[in-house]
């Protein structure tokens, strides 16, 4: 074994033991409270949907496959588009939790909330085994776990000087994503949702195992490993990129390093990749055979802001990283090395937009900048001891309320901003946490009164909830699984906002097997004409904000 690598993962101290209960219990309550205080507080004719505000669409889409197993599905389609289609996509997340909820009898918004909290465990567990990897110091260990529970960037000070310019420009939203994109640093993640959780966990131990492997020389690390790696690519593929690059990056380091290729090094490599390889092959073969996945993917255009927004989303763990490695250039060990390649690997592909996903990539990165930020920050700390001549500096510097203080203005001012806003927006009804009763009362009534094959025409908005709270298909809704979303799009505002109807107002609905339209309240703000005036639709149930029509 090489000398210069850090020795085999510890077990955990007493305190590094405590602390790690204290932030995961602290991590599972701060999630939570807005969450029970949204339920809490929700008005008498109102129901809450079950999440935060932070990317609804995904997690309506999430709640449509639970549905899909809960009605006795195990492979799943898309119900977010009408068009013909097969059960081919086989994802073990949704397929377990939605055999969990179907056994426990759990509606969808409590089992989402139930998998994100069993997810945020595993997810701690796995974490405090990972900074044992980077760090040999006890201190530096606990640190790193606490940060990356907890930091975030510089969002929530930009974010007034930006209100005006929150729109989409040049393919991205103007925006910090500390702010908003969930899957840009761990707390968010741990808040919103347990699919990014748990794709992160897997991340998390295929990097683990492939340094358990480097380090021990056993082949149960492989096996763990590639294991690990064929669950994480079935069931999030997008890191298929984030695997190969990093992976391939510290391959060609540490050949440049060792100025050979070492079997050790590149043997766990090829073992995982083998494990791992029907799950690729899988994906690649939908890609070749199902057009309408490919068609998602190739509409999808989550990118990240420009590159100064960027630094802001990451705050003061940018800087700290930077000044770390430029400080230890040269002491990078086979540990350091790969953490040094994930980060490079990861800012590199989050900018790549013929990936058509790019920021779904941050997805982990906050991991490796927030190791070399913390090494940065305690290099910093002895630096700025020494210069601190005066001895009232110095006691402040080591009193532990001023140090609480720093944390939260340089490191946690942007969880604050997204804890308050949702729970501002529970204050104030807002539509995003909250839908009509007898909205629901309708869903529920095309649930249980209509077939598997129906295809709901709604405006999207209502198109993007549909799918999670009944199971059954609609012509549009969630803007990244519609296939040609802004076609359909304007047909959905062309047929809704006529003035009368013809016969192609009919004939549209036959075009695209729709089997049922949908008419509440933002259907009749479009102010076209009433459906029920047309004789080819039979109302099938009403209330007094929704009429559900079946074509005829």
């Amino acid at each position: 074994m090489a000398k210069n690598m850090y020795f085999f993962s510890p077990k955990l101290t007493a305190s590094e033991k405590r602390l790690w209960a204290m932030v995961t219990i602290a991590l599972l309550v701060i999630t939570t409270l807005p969450l029970a205080y949204a339920w809490l507080v929700a008005p008498k004719d109102y129901a809450y949907i079950g999440f935060g505000s932070l990317a609804p669409g995904d997690t309506s889409l999430y709640f449509s496959y639970f549905e899909q197993v809960k009605q006795g599905h195990a492979l799943f389609k898309d119900l977010y588009t009408g068009e013909l289609q097969a059960r081919t996509l086989f994802i073990p997340f949704f397929l377990f939790w939605g055999m969990v909820g179907k056994l426990l009898h759990l509606n969808n918004p409590l089992l989402y909330q139930v998998a994100r909290i069993v997810h945020l465990v595993v997810f701690m567990v796995v974490a405090s085994r990972l900074c044992a990897i980077f760090f040999t110091e006890e201190r530096k260990r606990k640190v790193a776990l606490f940060f990356f529970a907890f930091a975030s960037g510089w969002g929530v000070y930009f974010a007034p000087f930006l209100q005006n310019t929150t729109v989409e420009m040049r393919g991205y939203y103007h925006w910090p994503m500390d702010l908003w994109v969930v899957e840009s640093n761990t707390f968010l993640t741990l808040y919103h949702n347990p699919l990014y959780i748990f794709s992160l966990t897997l991340l998390l131990g295929v990097f683990l195992c492939y340094m358990y492997a480097l380090q021990t020389g056993k082949s149960r690390w492989i096996w763990v490993g590639g294991i690990t790696t064929l669950v994480l690519v079935q069931t999030h593929p997008y890191h298929m990129p984030t695997l190969a690059a990093v992976v391939g990056l510290f391959l060609l380091a540490r050949a440049w390093q060792q100025k050979k290729l070492e079997w050790r090094v590149w043997k766990p490599v090829l073992g995982m990749a083998l494990l791992a390889l029907p799950a690729a092959l899988y994906w690649l073969w939908l890609l070749r055979y199902d057009w309408l996945l490919a068609s998602r993917i190739t509409q999808q255009g989550g990118y990240v802001p420009v590159w100064w927004l960027t630094l802001v989303s990451y705050g003061l763990l940018t800087p700290l990283a930077i000044f770390a490695l430029a400080r230890r250039r040269a002491r990078y060990n086979e540990s350091r090395l790969f953490f040094f390649s994930w980060l490079a690997a990861g800012a590199v592909l989050i900018h790549l937009k013929f990936l058509h996903h790019p920021r779904r990539l941050t997805e982990g990165l906050q991991i490796p900048l927030v190791f070399f930020a913390v090494d940065g920050l305690f290099l910093f700390a002895v630096i700025l001891r020494q210069r601190l001549k005066n001895p009232l500096w110095q006691k402040l510097f080591v009193m532990r309320p001023v140090r609480w203080l720093a944390f939260l203005l340089f490191f946690g001012m942007s969880q604050l901003y997204v804890l308050a806003n949702d729970i501002a927006l529970a204050q104030n009804t807002d539509q995003r946490l909250y839908y009509p009763k007898e909205d629901f009362s309708a869903m529920t009534w095309l649930r249980e009164n209509t077939p598997e094959t129906a295809v709901i025409l709604s405006t999207p908005d209502y198109g993007n909830i549909l799918p999670g709270r009944t199971g059954r298909t609609v012509f549009i809704g969630h803007t990244s699984e519609t296939a040609r979303v802004d076609e359909k799009y304007a047909q959905t505002v062309w047929w809704y906002a006529q003035e009368t109807a013809a016969q192609d107002t009919y004939d549209f609905l036959k075009k695209n097997n729709i089997s049922h339209v949908w008419y509440g309240a933002a259907e009749k703000d479009m102010r076209g004409w009433n459906p029920a005036t047309l004789p080819q639709l039979k109302p099938v149930f009403a209330n007094s904000r929704v009429t559900l029509f079946e074509v005829l």
